[in-house]
């Protein structure tokens, strides 16, 4: 488990497999230890399960009930409290003015944050969804893989309005948009929408890489125009960084299309503006590191909180299946500590996929883990165990619009360390339910004001 320092970060007991030798059950005869436990102390269980609790402190005696957070102090601060660092991380936030207290509940005080990465879909998914973002965030960026996918500017400035339509009354929030490169796109149209404001970036998908992917590029040399269209105009590309092919472990597919794919492209695009998104490695980490000034790269809150184990705790976990897919411990430790560095070029993005329960519940599941409605809570889980409670700022609200050009948000918003509601599946009217990450469960944290 990650202690917040490089280097002293404490492993499991092992076998040969890097494995811990066993999990402690809880008397449901679930696990009471969560998928990336990595040290002595037991970790929340799975998202899903019985306990899936999110409180600061973890006990083996709170197995199947999430207990309150209280306020967030070096003995209440996860697995950062044994050498102090939290109770550090708190004076580092006090001192940068981000810190307050509200009587006995401690509270984060932050510029508005912005997410680089959503999946809102269409139709009646996308006027439940929208809401959980925009209450949240300041803006997003819209990926476009829809049904049929959204590859002209005028598709995205039709998809951008039927968002609009679904913001809630009240509600500040800007929809970004993108399109989806295929083999045949038109570098005119894309540069004109980009030029007009329609467009922020563009998406690169290869084919069949994830969800609704078929029409992706199948080859880098079919879009070289468009790609140096986008490098002169100052477009920033985003990347879907997978290589699916059959003789790729999946779990290798990111490594892989760096090597194969994104370096080369980087070579021969030196000024090309790109976003590896949601990257889930440490080659992929050290790939933004390399090439800092034109790489930036999203961290999603699921790579940040599970290794792969989290797919098979107890049965298979249908609901922790994304792509990419969630890989092991090691390069979860690395995103941990790229997150929490405070470097410019990493920033929030959720990757939040809304699948229907009974197709996430499937022979063959749909990929993507839903954490709209508890972005936040997830993301600071992390960086309060991490103690890096100070770095937050930095990594949601002003490193992503640095990157793009953009402002941050003049509007601030104040999260405590109070639970928040237990966190529901959300009905779809006539199509069913989606599960959101922590379902069932109370998580810590609650925004409560907005200026």
């Amino acid at each position: 488990m990650a202690t917040g320092r490089p280097g002293r970060r404490r492993r499991a007991p092992s076998g040969g497999s890097g494995y811990p030798r066993a999990f402690p059950r809880c008397r449901h005869g679930r696990s009471e230890d969560g998928p990336a436990n990595t040290g002595a102390r037991p970790r929340s269980p799975l998202p899903g399960s019985c306990g899936a609790a999110l409180p600061w402190r973890h006990s083996r005696r709170s197995t199947c009930r999430s207990t309150p957070a209280a306020v967030l102090t070096a003995s209440a601060a996860g697995p950062a409290d044994r050498d102090g660092q939290g109770a550090r991380d708190w004076t580092s936030a006090r001192s940068m003015g981000l810190f307050r207290r509200m009587g006995d509940v401690a509270s984060l005080t932050i510029r508005r944050p912005d997410d680089w990465h959503v999946h809102f879909r269409d139709g009646a998914v996308l006027k439940e969804v929208v809401p959980f973002t925009a209450r949240q965030f300041g803006r997003a960026i819209v990926m476009p893989n829809l049904t049929p996918p959204v590859v002209t500017t005028a598709m995205a400035a039709a998809y951008r309005e039927r968002i609009r339509a679904a913001i809630p009354a009240g509600v500040d929030f800007t929809p970004l948009m993108t399109v989806y490169l295929t083999d045949g796109t038109d570098p005119k149209d894309l540069i004109a929408g980009h030029s007009d404001g329609v467009l922020t970036a563009a998406k690169l998908y290869p084919a069949h890489a994830t969800t609704n992917s078929a029409h992706g590029v199948s080859e880098i040399a079919r879009i070289e125009q468009v790609l140096a269209a986008m490098e002169e105009a100052g477009m920033p590309l985003l990347v879907h960084g997978e290589l699916p092919r059959e003789h790729i472990d999946i779990f290798d597919r990111e490594r892989a299309f760096i090597d194969a794919v994104l370096e080369p492209m980087l070579a021969k695009f030196p000024r090309l503006k790109v976003v590896m998104e949601h990257i889930t490695t440490a080659e992929g980490v050290a790939l933004v590191r390399r090439h800092r000034s034109h790489v930036g790269g999203t961290i999603t809150p699921q790579h940040l909180l599970y290794n792969r184990n989290a797919l098979f705790q107890g049965g298979v976990r249908p609901h922790m299946y994304c792509l990419p897919i969630l890989k092991r411990e090691q390069h979860r430790l690395a995103l941990r500590q790229a997150a929490t560095s405070g470097e410019a070029n990493f920033f929030l993005g959720t990757d939040t996929a809304p699948h229907m329960r009974h197709l996430k519940e499937n022979a063959c599941g749909c990929a993507g883990v839903f954490s709209a409605p508890v972005a936040l809570q997830a993301y600071l889980k992390v960086f309060a165990e991490e103690g890096a409670l100070d770095k937050f700022e930095a990594f949601a609200s002003l490193n992503g619009p640095a990157f793009y050009g953009l402002k941050p948000n003049e509007a601030r918003i104040t999260i405590t360390d109070t639970l928040s509601p237990t966190c529901e599946a959300v009905n779809i009217p006539g199509e069913g339910e989606l599960i959101p990450l922590f379902h069932g469960e109370q998580v810590p944290w609650s925004q409560i004001e907005s200026a």
